[in-house]
């Protein structure tokens, strides 16, 4: 893990790259909170709205010295809300455990799926489309969880995340 003071190091991975490093302020990343939602059907317009600031930065990373951003490739995780193309925050500081999705690694693979773990105690990964195979360790290789997916970032049709 690498650790610059008053910096956090984000690591982006794509399939068949290596990985970019990329470094952003460890300060707060503010934005305004109206502290409502919108609706995606006839608005309201008698809500008054109150504008208050939180802090993006605190908000979706907890852990900054523990946390990675990943960019999505592939189909099998989008039942579970991920697309092709999306970004996810990687948290090694959480714990895995079985029904969390999570960044996997298995015989130097890197992917992304469900933690499962079988009535006989045996984990594997698994896809959030069950016509995907699930994942075991090969008999002499091993299933090594990298971290857990906390948030996913996708932008909006005719936006990209630069980095």
């Amino acid at each position: 893990r690498t650790s610059v003071p008053g910096f956090v190091i984000l690591v982006f991975y794509t399939v068949n790259m290596p990985p970019k490093l990329l470094t952003i302020a460890d300060g707060p990343c503010w934005v305004l909170n109206t502290g409502s939602s919108v609706r995606a059907g006839f608005p309201s317009l008698a809500e008054d709205h109150g504008v208050q600031p939180i802090n993006l930065h605190s908000l979706l990373i907890p852990h900054p010295q523990a946390t990675y951003m990943m960019r999505v490739s592939g189909r099998s995780m989008e039942e579970a809300g991920l697309f092709d193309g999306d970004y996810v925050l990687v948290d090694r500081a959480v714990r895995p455990e079985p029904g969390h999705i999570v960044v996997g690694v298995i015989d130097n693979d890197m992917t992304i799926k469900y933690l499962r773990r079988s009535a006989g105690g045996v984990y594997y990964l698994e896809s959030s489309d069950l016509t995907f195979p699930k994942l075991y360790a090969p008999k002499e290789g091993t299933l090594q969880v990298w971290g857990v997916s906390r948030t996913a970032i996708r932008p909006m049709p005719g936006f990209s995340i630069r980095g």
